[in-house]
């Protein structure tokens, strides 16, 4: 009898630990091949580069360790591990997954990450104006964002101090989610309050799953559970009953399911109606004037594009940007106008759930326009968007 209430008290304890989730994080210690990270170098196994889209003349985050960088430190778990830097030109790097299960909304959460920092790490500087490699051996921080799309800033989930050991330590978080996320963003940042931004880095393994907690902080407690004598049985008594009848039944053959056709389109234009290489409008993108900021009265329209792509999902784009022709304006002014709300594009499709696998950038300037620059119509015209398709998969 004894031994019977023991294993009901354990199937009863089992049931409430099990009502907490374990979400995983895949390729938790980034175990990939060790490499300097180059430009538009694939992802890391099971991560995302974020920079790829925020800062798109800027390289990828490097594999460790590595001879290139200096970086010598034995990984914390596994062989390899991930080393991401701060710049002094207002850059940075963080890498991106969607998680195995949603952080929910109001729920409580820990989990714990290792991280170093390395007391060399020689890298290059665009401040400089020869090849001569500078140490980017600062101190930063490590923030982790939760969101609904690759790379998103929706909440900060946890910062973590400024990592200034030379080996390995653990760093503990707990938080309580103020929104539900299906997407984690870890990212390398200054030491703030800054008045200048610096060249610096963080290394991180070892990430552990996000475990599901009590919000109290306490441990829950498993009472105490009083098992009654089973009492004996008593032979129930059966009843005659006539066999039923069992009509024949001629047995329906599942059809085969058919496919929904795809409806959504861009610019009135389904899948099959475009062609590789051809180049359309965001219609109704529009933008404050000399800056990157999308207009809110635009996102219906950056909608249809993010829905389009969502449910065609082979297709891959460019994004590209462009300006008008004004001859007062430099070309390297224009460039990077036209390349950052090129960025504020993707950055937009991303955040609502398109992986960036399938879209790059372009800053055009003002080198192609399509209409006349000598009118406002035409300036209206050549300062424009345009999606091209890459590949219909």
């Amino acid at each position: 009898m004894r031994i019977f209430s023991i294993f009901i008290l354990l199937i009863f304890t089992i049931s409430l630990s099990a009502q907490y989730d374990t979400i995983r994080v895949k390729n938790s210690s980034f175990e990939d091949r060790p490499r300097a990270g180059e430009y538009y170098t694939p992802s890391i196994k099971s991560w995302y580069d974020c920079g790829a889209v925020q800062f798109p003349r800027e390289t990828a985050p490097d594999i460790h360790p590595i001879d290139f960088w200096e970086v010598r430190l034995p990984a914390s778990d596994g062989n390899t591990y991930l080393g991401m830097v701060v710049r002094d030109n207002e850059s940075w790097e963080s890498v991106s997954q969607r998680l195995t299960l949603p952080i929910e909304r109001d729920m409580c959460y820990k989990f714990s990450v290792d991280l170093a920092r390395s007391n060399t790490y020689l890298s290059g500087s665009r401040s400089r104006t020869d090849d001569v490699k500078v140490q980017y051996t600062r101190p930063a921080v490590l923030k982790i964002w939760g969101s609904n799309g690759y790379c998103g800033k929706r909440e900060l989930i946890a910062e973590s101090a400024p990592v200034e050991n030379f080996n390995w330590e653990s760093y503990e978080f707990e938080f309580k989610a103020k929104s539900s996320h299906l997407f984690v963003t870890f990212e390398a940042f200054y030491k703030t309050p800054v008045l200048f931004p610096y060249n610096g880095h963080i290394l991180v393994d070892n990430i552990s799953s996000f475990i599901e907690m009590s919000c109290d902080g306490e441990e829950e407690l498993v009472a105490e559970v009083e098992v009654p004598k089973p009492k004996k049985e008593e032979k129930p008594k059966v009843e005659e009953k006539e066999e039923p009848i069992v009509a024949a039944v001629e047995v329906v053959k599942p059809q085969p399911k058919v496919e929904k056709p795809k409806t959504k389109k861009i610019n009135g234009l389904l899948k099959k109606d475009l062609t590789q290489g051809q180049k359309l409008k965001i219609e109704n993108l529009l933008f404050p004037a000399d800056k990157s900021t999308i207009n809110r009265t635009s996102f219906k329209a950056l909608d249809e594009v993010y829905e389009f792509l969502e449910e065609n999902n082979n297709i891959k784009i460019e994004i590209g940007g462009h300006t008008n022709g004004n001859p007062g304006i430099s070309h390297e002014y224009c460039d990077k106008l036209s390349s950052q709300r090129a960025r504020s594009v993707a950055e937009y499709l991303i955040e609502k759930g398109l992986s960036q696998d399938r879209l790059k950038i372009k800053g055009y300037g003002k080198r192609d326009p399509i209409a006349t620059n000598e009118t406002k119509a035409g300036k209206l015209k050549n300062q424009r968007v345009e999606i091209k398709i890459l590949s219909l998969g």
